[in-house]
Order: C-alpha cells, then sequence, then structure tokens
C-alpha cells in the first residue's frame, strides 16, 4: 500500500511518510507502558516521555513496503529502516527497549543495537534488532547484504557462520517473561528500560 502524504524530509533516502494511526498510537503508549510498569511513577511517566519522543516513523520504500524509520537518538540525526512487520514482532516479544546506534571496530560502520531489560541488580543485556528479526541461534550471525547495518529491511538482511554470543531471542524472551513476573508480583523494583 503506497501512501501518497509526503510532509517530512527525506529521511535515508525515503519519502512517503504518514502520521502514526490511532491503533499504531494505542500499541505505542501501551507497549511504553508495560516497559515501564516496574518503576517508580515520577520516573516512569520521564521515561515515557523520553520514549515518545523516540517512536518510529511510518513511512513506504522503494517498494512500496510499511516500513518505520526509528530514531536511534534523541535529536532524530540517525535513523534506522525497519519493516513494520518486524518492529511490532520485536515489540510483541518484549524486546521493547530503546534502539540505538554504535559503530564497529572501524568507526565507520554503524548498527543498530537496543538494551533487553533484565532485573534490577544485574545489567540488561544489549541484543541487536537484526538477530531478532532473523531470529538467530547462537553461532550465526547477520550480514548486511549492501553494508548499511542501519537498513534492517529483511531485503537487506542476510546470515552466515560466524561468531555470536548467544541467542538474542532467548535473551529477549527472558527478559519480558521475568518483567512480567515482577509486574504481576506488584514490584516497584525490576529492569532496566
Amino acid at each position: 500500500m503506497k501512501h501518497e502524504l509526503n510532509f517530512m524530509p527525506e529521511i535515508n533516502g525515503l519519502s512517503g511518510y504518514r502520521p502514526l494511526t490511532l491503533s499504531e498510537f494505542a500499541r505505542l503508549k501501551a507497549a511504553d507502558k508495560r516497559a515501564t510498569a516496574h518503576l517508580h511513577p515520577k520516573r516512569a511517566e520521564r521515561l515515557r516521555d523520553k520514549r515518545q519522543g523516540r517512536w518510529p516513523v511510518p513511512c513506504v520504500d522503494e517498494d512500496g513496503t510499511d516500513c518505520y524509520a526509528v530514531p536511534l537518538d534523541d535529536n532524530h540525526t540517525i535513523h534506522a529502516l525497519v519493516e513494520a512487520a518486524d518492529y511490532w514482532k520485536l515489540r510483541d516479544g518484549g524486546a521493547d527497549g530503546l534502539w540505538s546506534s554504535f559503530s564497529r571496530q572501524n568507526g565507520r560502520d554503524k548498527q543498530v543495537q537496543m538494551k533487553i531489560p533484565m532485573r534490577k541488580g544485574q545489567p540488561g543485556h544489549w541484543a541487536s534488532p537484526a538477530r531478532l528479526i532473523l531470529d538467530l541461534s547462537g553461532g550465526r550471525r547477520v550480514v548486511y547484504l549492501d553494508g548499511d547495518g542501519l537498513d534492517l529491511r529483511r531485503k537487506n538482511l542476510a546470515q552466515t557462520f560466524g561468531y555470536s554470543r548467544g541467542n538474542s531471542t532467548s535473551i529477549a524472551r527472558r527478559g519480558a517473561e521475568r518483567r512480567d513476573k515482577l509486574v504481576a508480583e506488584g514490584c516497584s523494583v525490576g529492569f532496566h528500560a
């Protein structure tokens, strides 16, 4: 479905931006509430405001696929591009931390990472949204076909054998299970957002 409304500047060479739909707005608001439910109310409110400032911008890529341009910093100077279905797969699967970018060894190749929330007193784990999208197990790694680590569309992702720290999917699932258990028990301490 191609959207004709162009009201935003070009990001990552894309156009066809549109406002969030009411259902997208409600899902994002619910995900932010779920991700901050374990925090003190004032801290949770501040973090929800920050998270809302980093909500994805709906767009359509050159193939007509519904995508999101996900801000990776608070100033919206760098964005990741991900298909809408994959974005919600990650969010609904418990990987609801803020996305950010980091540079590989040479300092030029940027990639996307997200924090998987864990219990208080334990550090959260960094996970690769690309690994989660491809549902990779340990011993496999992601290859970006066009060399752009910020393009997380499936057509740009492939897998190969190689060193990997572990299974990002199981880390995300365990983090979501622990968070939900603490929230159900009424704990006000728990995970890092």
